[in-house]
């Protein structure tokens, strides 16, 4: 069954609100939590929208997460 996009935006919009609320309070591993929330259900709704199977939609969050390091900044 597939997840419902409005639902999955919802926790992800709940996870932000909760690593605001955290970063304010100077608690940078709890925001920390949060933000990796947020990442998982963007990723969710990511590979969700596709018409592959769930094998191949991990494969694709694979390829997603892998592709990201290109863009990390490295001193």
């Amino acid at each position: 069954m597939p997840a419902d996009a409005g639902h999955l935006i919802g926790l992800a919009w709940h996870h932000v609100l909760h690593a605001r609320t955290s970063i304010e309070r100077g608690a940078a591993w709890r925001a920390e939590h949060w933000i990796g929330g947020v990442r998982d259900q963007v990723l969710v709704l990511a590979a969700s929208g596709s018409a592959f199977p769930l094998r191949t939609q991990r494969t694709r969050m694979v390829c997603l997460l892998s592709s990201s390091d290109r863009f990390v900044k490295r001193s």
